[in-house]
């Protein structure tokens, strides 16, 4: 009886965390999706300047859930940011291990210069059409 109970519990247990992997990976894949959908939106504004695409930006980060900000870059450098707007500053400045020759390349860093305190993941998706371009995700952690 004891080992019924025990066998019982352990499959109860099972299929509880089967359940919860599950619904992980579907979160994960519905997160990502849609991410790549927006950035996809995006990719398009890395030609223009950041006073031209600013507002757009912005709203596409806000309205996208758990993104902290969004950064074009061109030229291997980050020339706009949904959070604080204009910048020029190296990418391998701010992530230098990312292999920006990738289509989509991620890492996890500890911080950001506006918030050094609070670890992030950061996901890269590389423009087809421009070398060195491409939209820059920093993701909540």
């Amino acid at each position: 009886m004891v080992a019924c109970n025990f066998f019982l519990s352990w499959h109860k247990r099972d299929v509880k965390y089967n359940t919860l992997l599950s619904d992980v990976q579907h979160y994960l894949a519905s997160y990502f999706a849609d991410l790549k959908a927006t950035t996809d939106i995006l990719q398009p504004l890395t030609i223009n300047t950041c006073q031209q695409v600013g507002a757009e930006l912005t709203s596409r980060a806000a309205f996208s859930l758990n993104v902290r900000a969004f950064l074009l870059i061109k030229d291997k450098k980050v020339f706009c940011s949904s959070a604080t707007g204009a910048m020029n500053m190296p990418l391998q400045q701010l992530v230098p291990d990312i292999d920006i020759r990738k289509d989509v390349a991620m890492a996890i860093l500890p911080g950001t210069p506006m918030m050094p305190n609070k670890p992030t993941m950061v996901i890269w998706y590389r423009n087809p059409l421009l070398n060195d371009s491409g939209v820059f995700t920093i993701a909540e952690y």
